[in-house]
């Protein structure tokens, strides 16, 4: 136990540091944004801009959706699924601010 406490002695000794690292939604916040961006054409996370865009047509009618990234839309759908409580914490948070502050 002395040698791991030597070892690593900030994460070891001093857990704070953690949890500031665990508290950091606005870093969630963040890495969302620049995911929708990135689906939605707006940045790039590849050298390589490749655009989807599916469609149907129904006699004279078409239905196209958006161009946007194919990577980026899947790497959306795992940050959303791994993050889903930390989001709702956070919007739970700013509902409960928002009720408190109604009421003052």
């Amino acid at each position: 136990m002395a040698a791991l406490s030597k070892s690593f002695p900030i994460w070891y000794n001093n857990r704070s540091i953690i949890k500031k690292f665990q508290k950091g939604s606005s870093g969630v916040l963040a890495t969302g944004i620049f995911l929708i961006l990135g689906t939605c054409n707006m940045l790039t996370l590849t050298p390589l801009l490749t655009s989807h865009s599916y469609g149907i047509k129904i006699g004279s009618f078409e239905l196209w959706t958006p161009a946007f990234q194919l990577l980026s839309f899947c790497i959306l759908l795992l940050f959303f699924f791994m993050n889903f409580d930390t989001l709702a914490n956070i919007r739970l948070d700013y509902m409960d601010a928002k009720r408190l502050k109604g009421k003052e």
